[in-house]
This record gives structure tokens, C-alpha cells and sequence, in this order.
């Protein structure tokens, strides 16, 4: 049965800031079944084949007769094809229960800190009268050490799947770029396993570039103008690049702003650099220092400003004040 998250552990995963595995560990189970049972299948199939095809050469002589027996056993024959479909179709069902156990460990870890962690606000709260509110600096640090924690559990998750899984989805794609009736599905599951390498390249990046800004110059931006004018511009506009600066202009930022990551010719999925460019946000609001200004007017609730940043500067304690100025005056 699917492991979902107990209700009461919903509140916790919000304090979090991330979202529940959504893979389908039951699916992912019976589909890698699936395949394999398929490559069960494919190597009858060749056994029944190949004893035909054998009787041929051994019941029969002649030139033509010796010239299908290299066909078939060459590397071109359908007896090599047969054998290297059922092997990569073994390969998909390998890699597909794999995934299945990774998500299966992944969403059990995520329970556990979870269920840890409201233990430890529970007890923070409990004792807040008698430590007369002392504990409840504390919940902060542990919101902060289960996100990390749960980041973790994702960043060897990923790595499994960049992995040695990934490594079986491609073996099974060469494997099957021959087999005309398996090939298009094989490379599909190939691309999606094991061709995200780039986002996964780029989100480790994310954790090493220089998001830093100068002292009371952190400047965060959210929305449009009536007019459509981005609050980027505002938000450049009012900042001299030394003494404040926005993210893209930090080296950091300026990196990744340059990859144009949402236009044409990405090398990343559009949700894959709202995740890149979600997590540079929370390194740069995280890291502000003093006074931070935002430009803002009717930022979306699901923006990176509200749904990232804003937890990320309440969070900081080196971010001192807060000033949002709407330059539309509403």
C-alpha cells in the first residue's frame, strides 16, 4: 500500500517548507513486474525461435541455408535482437522496483524526522510557561535541523537515481536502439531517469556559488506593475550593484541568470529552475545581513517571494528589518 503522510504530521511538513515524494511506490513496484515478466516472456519467445531456427540449418544444406544460419547468429540476426530486448526490458523492470525501494525509504526517513521534530515543538511548547518562553527560541533551530535533515534524505535519493538506476535505464536504451518495438518506450524511461543529470549538476552548484550581499543591500523583488513592468526593473533600478544588489546581480546569481534556465534551449524542465532558482533565493535571503528592501505589488502566493523568501529572511536572524515599498503607490 502507497505510504502516505499521517495528517498529523502535515503541520510539520509545512514548517519544512517542502512538499511530500509524490512517486507512486505501489506503481512503480508493479510496472518494474511488469517488465521483467515481459523479458520472461521475450526469452521463451527466442528459445522457441532459435530451436526453429536451428532445425533449418540442421535439416537442411546449401548455400542459403548456411548464409540464414550467419544471419541469425550474427550481430545483426533477430537472435541477438531478441536476447538484447529481453535483457534491456529486464534492465526497465531492475530499475523501475529500485525506484520503488528509494521511495519507499525516502518517504519512511521523512516520516521519522517529521514525527521528531514535532516531538521536539510539542516539548518546546509544553515547557515555554516554566523556561518562561526560553524554549521557544528553540523551535526555529529545530525547524532548521529537519530541513536539513529531509534535504539530505533527498540529495542520496537523487544520487541513487543519477546512479547506478539511471546507469540501467541507459544500458537498457542502447541496449534497444535497434529493437524498433521496444526503443521509443526504453528511451523515454532513459531520458527521464537518466538524462537529468544537468539539473542534478546545476542544484549542486546552487549549494557552492556566492549569493552574499552587502550589509543592509539585500533587495528581493516580487510582481508586476499595472502595466506589466516586472519589479525586477524597480528593483535594479534602485540598487547601484556594490552597496545593494539584487541576487541576479551577485556572482552567484549572475551565473545562473546568464543559463536563462526558462527560455527555449533550457537544459533544465521549467519546474526543475523554479527549483534551481528557489533555492538560490533561500541562500540569498538566508545569508542577508542588517536592513533588506522588497519591491512588490500583488506578489503571487506561490512565488518564490512569499512561498521562499520571506520564511527564509524571518528565519535569518542577522536580517534585521523589513521594508516593502509598492512603486504603484497602491
Amino acid at each position: 500500500m502507497t505510504i502516505e503522510l499521517p495528517v498529523e504530521l502535515t503541520e510539520p511538513l509545512g514548517w519544512v517548507g517542502l512538499t511530500w515524494p509524490q512517486a507512486d511506490e505501489d506503481r512503480l513496484h508493479a510496472d518494474g513486474l511488469a517488465w521483467i515478466e515481459h523479458g520472461t516472456r521475450l526469452r521463451r519467445h527466442l528459445a522457441e525461435a532459435d530451436a526453429a531456427a536451428r532445425r533449418v540449418w540442421m535439416e537442411n544444406e546449401g548455400a542459403s541455408v548456411e548464409a540464414f544460419e550467419q544471419w541469425w547468429n550474427g550481430p545483426e540476426g533477430p537472435g541477438r535482437h531478441l536476447t538484447d530486448a529481453a535483457t534491456a526490458v529486464e534492465l526497465i523492470g531492475a530499475g523501475l522496483i529500485a525506484m520503488a525501494g528509494v521511495t519507499v525509504a525516502l518517504k519512511t526517513a521523512y516520516i521519522a524526522q517529521l514525527t521528531i521534530l514535532s516531538f521536539q515543538v510539542g516539548q518546546a511548547v509544553a515547557t515555554a510557561f516554566v523556561s518562561a518562553g526560553a524554549t521557544l527560541a528553540e523551535i526555529p533551530v529545530f525547524v532548521a535541523a529537519t530541513r536539513l535533515a529531509c534535504r539530505e534524505l533527498i540529495h542520496r535519493s537523487l544520487q541513487m537515481v543519477e546512479g547506478e538506476i539511471a546507469q540501467m535505464f541507459t544500458r537498457a536504451a542502447d541496449l534497444l536502439r535497434f529493437s524498433s518495438s521496444f526503443s521509443a518506450e526504453a528511451l523515454h524511461l532513459a531520458r527521464h531517469f537518466g538524462q537529468n543529470s544537468e539539473f542534478h549538476r546545476l542544484m549542486r552548484e546552487v549549494e557552492a556559488v556566492d549569493v552574499r550581499s552587502p550589509v543592509n543591500g539585500a533587495t528581493f523583488y516580487s510582481g508586476r506593475a499595472g502595466d506589466g513592468t516586472p519589479m525586477r526593473v524597480f528593483a535594479e533600478k534602485y540598487t547601484d550593484g556594490v552597496t545593494s544588489v539584487t541576487l541576479e546581480k551577485t556572482p552567484g546569481g549572475a551565473a545562473f541568470d546568464d543559463l536563462r534556465l526558462f527560455e527555449d534551449g533550457s537544459p533544465v524542465r521549467q519546474t526543475q529552475a523554479r527549483d534551481i532558482w528557489g533555492r538560490l533565493s533561500e541562500r540569498y535571503a538566508s545569508s542577508a545581513v542588517g536592513e533588506v528592501t522588497a519591491w512588490a505589488h500583488n506578489p503571487r502566493a506561490d512565488g518564490i517571494w512569499n512561498a521562499v523568501e520571506r520564511r527564509a529572511l524571518f528565519e535569518n536572524p542577522a536580517a534585521t528589518q523589513l521594508t516593502t515599498i509598492d512603486p504603484t503607490g497602491v
